[in-house]
């Protein structure tokens, strides 16, 4: 049985931990992680999701290609039940007809006893695959800011990436980073990642931000959003 989701909320946990984290997601079956009140900072947080994020968008662009030769091969094959054939798709080959071989009736009363009763075969569970699938992100209250060492370059290498993978991440259904101070700037890059993700007609984002941003792009934020519910009380971190 494999483990799909992971909480290690106010666990005292600094930026070194983002690596070994998004290492984790990357190769595990993990696609709910739950990180709140913790220390990850901007470049934990980055270090957490750089992974993820370049691996969807990797796959997004792949998928023109793959429709692209679905579709040839859709138009070979109506070609060749049409009759008609390109210079590619050659002459048609002969078709060679099957042997009639003599129908033998089969003894009915060895035909009862061979037939079993027809049960109602169960369904498999789909198995998690390991990869870039994280569904569940919950960042709040990180210290991801521009207070940090990397200063306001640390906030926008983290909005990017987390812009990267709201746009093209079709598994990825909530995101908490509430109570981080992003910034005016990187909370426009997350606006547009949701407008692109809705555009797309991607399954809708629910998503939680800190309000310690303009009004305007807060509530278009919130209109472009789906309403994340955190049934979890805050907690005081402690003090390192």
């Amino acid at each position: 049985m494999k483990m799909v989701s992971l909480s290690l909320c106010y666990c005292n946990l600094g930026p070194p931990s983002g690596t070994v984290l998004g290492k984790l997601l990357a190769e595990s079956a993990i696609s709910e992680l739950y990180l709140t009140g913790n220390y990850l900072q901007c470049s934990g947080a980055v270090d957490l999701i750089t992974s993820i994020a370049e691996k969807v968008q990797e796959l997004t662009t792949e998928k023109p290609t793959e429709e692209a030769t679905s579709l040839a091969h859709q138009i070979l094959e109506a070609q060749d039940q049409s009759g008609i054939h390109t210079m590619m798709s050659g002459p048609p080959t002969p078709a060679i007809s099957p042997a009639i071989t003599p129908a033998i009736s089969p003894d009915r009363g060895s035909e009862k006893g061979k037939r079993k009763k027809k049960g109602r075969k169960k369904k498999d569970k789909p198995i998690a695959l390991p990869g870039p699938w994280v569904r569940k992100l919950f960042l709040a209250n990180n210290g991801i800011d521009a207070r940090g060492i990397e200063g306001e370059t640390g906030v926008l290498e983290f909005s990017q990436l987390l812009s990267s993978l709201i746009r093209y991440s079709e598994q990825l259904s909530e995101l908490d980073i509430d109570d981080n101070c992003l910034g005016e700037l990187p909370a426009t890059d997350i606006l547009e990642a949701l407008m692109e993700r809705n555009q797309r007609k991607l399954p809708r984002l629910k998503i939680k931000v800190t309000a310690q941003i303009s009004p305007v792009t807060f509530k278009s934020i919130l209109k472009q959003s789906g309403k994340l519910k955190t049934s979890k009380k805050k907690r005081r971190r402690k003090k390192k």
